[in-house]
């Protein structure tokens, strides 16, 4: 009986060995990469991928608004002040500072200033009514659409301003465009 008893240890031991070396196939382990991007907001001229940054674009200035005037009629002229795009969601404030006032997508502002003749600051100023057209069209969700800023001005000369004289009238309206990054 002691010879059986042990028979059995001994088998039941290689039997255990036998099916440990029988398992086979890859060894393998999952390891997963978090990618964490941290995307910032941003704003550039349409046409440009240079940021707008108010140390380098402090003095932008847009192409010229001129238009001939004669007192009998009103003239006018019109241009584009900018068109810039930032990324979707971007807060941003556009400001007349000349005239301190805050534009909105609400339709035209409209209010009157005056020019003053270039080399006469004496002169008879020549009034123009300012007709700022802010467009703010948002991104459609894609991730190629940004929010687009586009203002257009348009500035008219009411007829009947006989008291200016022949010459060059001018005035710059700063706008200033701010963004949250």
């Amino acid at each position: 009986m002691k010879k059986l008893g042990m028979m059995l240890v001994v088998g039941g031991t290689l039997l255990g060995q036998v099916q440990a070396q029988s398992v086979s196939g890859p060894k393998f382990v999952d390891i997963g990469q978090d990618i964490i991007v941290s995307v910032y907001n941003v704003c550039t001229f349409a046409g440009s991928n240079e940021a707008i940054d108010s140390e380098f674009d402090r003095n932008n200035t847009a192409q010229p608004i001129r238009f001939d005037y004669r007192a009998n009629q009103a003239s006018s002229g019109s241009g584009q002040v900018f068109n810039i795009r930032c990324t979707a969601g971007t807060p941003v404030r556009v400001t007349n500072t000349t005239e301190g006032r805050q534009l909105t997508n609400e339709g035209e502002n409209e209010s009157e200033t005056t020019l003053q003749k270039v080399g006469d600051s004496s002169a008879t100023e020549l009034r123009v009514i300012l007709r700022e057209r802010l467009n703010m069209t948002m991104s459609d969700g894609s991730n190629t659409s940004p929010d687009r800023y586009v203002l257009r001005l348009n500035v008219r000369a009411p007829a009947g301003q006989y008291g200016v004289t022949k010459g060059d009238y001018a005035k710059t309206l700063v706008y200033r465009f701010e963004y949250d990054e």
